[in-house]
């Protein structure tokens, strides 16, 4: 936890420099994304990211905040007895995630690259909250997570984009809107 907050503050720093020097080509953006997750359990989450322009070009850095809900399967055995029948229950759990993120965005490596397109690779870092019963089968609870993924936006308009992603992480998948500023 000591290592999220030593990295906010960084980031909360490197804003401060990055207005002090003047933002790069990369404009402000709040993206509003879907993530259905199915590592480990079947739901999805609804996540809140706004980027903001840092003093290297075609970097952005933004809070992230997401909410979102899981269903995990879990075998409960009778008086903790492997050899006898148990049930094999869906038990609920509440997710909220809090932690940064950052785009770099590629455009430049593409000839000819219409500005309709945005390419971008994003890493995530965030702290993890698991509200409901998190002794799944005796696993550990974790609770920060990365991920790592590409993506990309069409744009439709100067200021409204559809936005997505693909990679590693707690979902595979981003999916959404993005509003630039």
């Amino acid at each position: 936890m000591k290592k999220i907050f030593l990295i906010g503050l960084l980031l909360m720093g490197s804003v401060v420099i990055s207005k002090a020097q003047g933002s790069s080509d990369v404009g402000k953006a709040l993206n509003i994304y879907v993530s259905p997750t199915f590592s480990g359990g079947f739901g999805g989450m609804i996540n809140g990211e706004f980027e903001i322009p840092m003093f290297v070009d075609n970097l952005t850095i933004a809070p992230y905040v997401g909410i979102g809900i899981a269903s995990y399967g879990v075998w409960v055995n009778n008086n903790n007895n492997p050899f006898i029948s148990g049930n094999y229950v869906q038990k609920p759990v509440l997710l909220l995630n809090a932690g940064v993120v950052a785009h770099y965005y590629f455009d430049w490596l593409i000839p000819n690259m219409p500005d309709k397109y945005d390419v971008f690779a994003k890493v995530k870092t965030a702290a993890r909250l698991r509200l409901g019963d998190h002794n799944f089968n005796n696993q550990p609870y974790i609770p920060a997570y990365f991920s790592a993924k590409v993506g990309g936006r069409v744009n439709f308009s100067p200021s409204f984009s559809l936005y997505g992603a693909v990679g590693y992480g707690h979902s595979s998948i981003d999916f959404g809107l993005s509003f630039k500023m």
